[in-house]
This record gives structure tokens, C-alpha cells and sequence, in this order.
């Protein structure tokens, strides 16, 4: 009996295995981002695009364009507007034309905004810390490594499709 008995390697499919594995990447990003966007909610009264907006514009104290801004987040200019218009509303963020360019509008976050994003932040760090804990600090930088390239492939494999794929608002 044990003759006859295939091994796991012996059946496995490497398309199915990359099937598979899509799967586990969907559903392990969507079970994080589902904590986060419920503990930014209930813990800050905060939306994840929200805290996406103000990560990157904590990089910067310059400013940076709302095309910029929408090209980091992976997002259309739409999508980043409504979000940047409710932050300027909320004093979290301000918008300028710089005189050089008066069609341009820049964008950075006030001190008021700054000082919300970094107690965000270390929380957000927390959570992930949390969620994340079970892997050494090894494993953290050889699935860094894989995942890079994974992005890669996918990178390449989305310019070499015939038409765009479709573009997903991150709500």
C-alpha cells in the first residue's frame, strides 16, 4: 500500500499551485486590511484611504501634486480628491498653488494632521506587529524578498496585457 501511495509533491500542479497561492494572498490581505479598516473606524474614526492619504503625505513637508499623490496610492485623481477634500475640510491637510503654477495644486499635511497620523500610525504599527507576530524576523525579510518579486512579475505581466486592467477603488 504505502508503494502505491502518492507523495504530495508527486500530484502537485504548479498552476493550481499559483492558483493556490493567489487565493492565500487575496484572503491574507483581505483578513489584515479588514482589521485595520475596522480598528482605524472604531478606534480613530478614521477611513483606511483616509490613513493611506496621510502616509504618504507624511513623507513629505514640500507638498506633493494630487497626480503624485494618486500615482504612490495606485489610485485615479478622482478617487484621491473626495478623501483630500474631506482632510482639508477636517484641517488635517492643506492645498496650495505654488505661484509658478497656478493649475497645480499641492498638497501636505498641517501640523494638526501630522500630530493625528503619527498617534495612527503607532497604533497601526501595533496591529500589524500583532498580526504578524508568529513570523521571525528572517521570515519577515524573506517573504519581503519573494513578495518583491511577485510584484515584479505581476508589474510585467500587467504591460504586456492587451488593455488595461480594471482599477479598483480602495474604499
Amino acid at each position: 500500500m504505502a508503494g502505491t501511495a502518492k507523495t504530495a509533491a508527486a500530484v502537485r500542479d504548479p498552476e493550481r499551485d499559483r492558483l493556490r497561492l493567489w487565493i492565500k494572498l487575496f484572503d491574507t490581505t483581505h483578513m489584515m486590511e479588514r482589521e485595520v479598516r475596522s480598528g482605524l473606524r472604531a478606534r480613530f474614526s478614521c477611513t483606511l484611504p483616509r490613513f493611506d492619504v496621510m502616509s504618504v503625505l507624511v513623507r513629505t513637508t514640500d507638498g506633493i501634486t494630487m497626480g503624485d499623490l494618486s500615482r504612490r496610492l495606485r489610485v485615479s485623481a478622482g478617487n484621491v480628491t473626495g478623501v483630500v477634500e474631506r482632510l482639508v475640510k477636517d484641517g488635517a491637510v492643506k492645498r496650495w498653488s505654488p505661484p509658478a503654477d497656478r493649475r497645480t495644486s499641492l498638497v501636505a499635511l498641517t501640523a494638526r494632521g501630522r500630530r493625528a497620523f503619527e498617534r495612527m500610525a503607532a497604533v497601526h504599527k501595533q496591529w500589524i506587529d500583532e498580526m504578524l507576530g508568529t513570523l521571525g524576523d528572517d521570515e519577515v525579510v524573506a517573504l519581503m524578498r519573494h513578495l518583491d518579486r511577485v510584484n515584479g512579475s505581476v508589474d510585467t505581466s500587467t504591460h504586456n496585457q492587451e488593455g488595461d486592467f480594471h482599477e479598483y477603488e480602495r474604499t
